[in-house]
């Protein structure tokens, strides 16, 4: 059996095991009939919330911007916080895998550096997301007890601000132990290394800041435009 046999025959298994996966996720994020208005609200939401992923990931200069030859910054952390921050946990860990997936197959059909061919694995693109959004939705967990608007945004930028840091830590770490010899090649040399772990640094830092001053406004807008938001959060399903 050659090597595209090969690759064939795992991209069928793969196939059928994110089919199988849907049919899991469909019945672990969705209630049952007994509240099915709830369920078509949540899925509504749900396939916008990955249209705006999938459009931010395959729309050049939107969701990965290219700040070096070797590194590309991405801004799709922010619609996995602003859901994360909508409905809870398990919309933050759905919203993550699918950032994380996006982000596979974008490095599988469009690199734009060495860099990015290290997340053509999915354990190295997938994993750092899939936690970073269900984190990020345990910590807005305590919106909930936050009554006074203005403490409501000050923790709504806190934990966009940390969360969004958290992901950059577990994306390295993840990678490090990957593939320790690759990552300390980029930091290996003197001035190489110094210029890599700047833009890594401001990159991350800019991240935050985005997603400190975003996510409060658009957290805020969507339930001045919607009160009906609160029932898309999952611990009401």
């Amino acid at each position: 059996m050659n090597v595209d046999n090969v690759l064939a025959l795992i991209g069928l298994i793969l196939l059928v095991a994110m089919i199988f996966q849907s049919h899991l996720l469909f019945r672990a994020f969705y209630p049952k009939k007994k509240d099915r208005h709830s369920a078509i609200q949540s899925l509504v939401m749900d396939a916008i919330f990955l249209a705006i992923i999938l459009v931010m990931t395959f729309v050049p200069n939107m969701g990965f911007l290219m700040v070096f030859p070797m590194v590309t910054l991405t801004l799709l952390h922010l619609p996995v916080l602003l859901g994360a921050a909508l409905g809870g946990w398990k919309k933050g860990l759905l919203y993550g895998v699918f950032f994380g997936v996006a982000s596979w197959i974008k490095a599988m059909t469009a690199a734009s550096g060495a860099f990015d061919l290290l997340f053509i694995y999915p354990w190295c693109a997938v994993l750092p997301r899939a936690l970073f959004g269900m984190i990020a939705g345990f910590a807005f967990a305590f919106l909930d007890k936050v009554s006074h608007k203005g403490k409501k945004v000050l923790y709504l930028t806190t934990v966009s601000v940390l969360a969004t840091l958290l992901h950059t830590g577990l994306v390295f770490l993840d990678l490090y132990i990957f593939f320790p010899k690759e990552i300390a090649a980029f930091f290996q040399y003197a001035e190489a290394g110094w210029t890599f772990s700047m833009i890594i640094g401001f990159g991350a830092l800019g991240e935050a800041i985005l997603a400190g001053a975003l996510i409060p406004a658009l957290y805020m807008a969507a339930h001045a435009a919607l009160p009906s938001f609160g029932k898309f959060n999952t611990k009401a399903l």
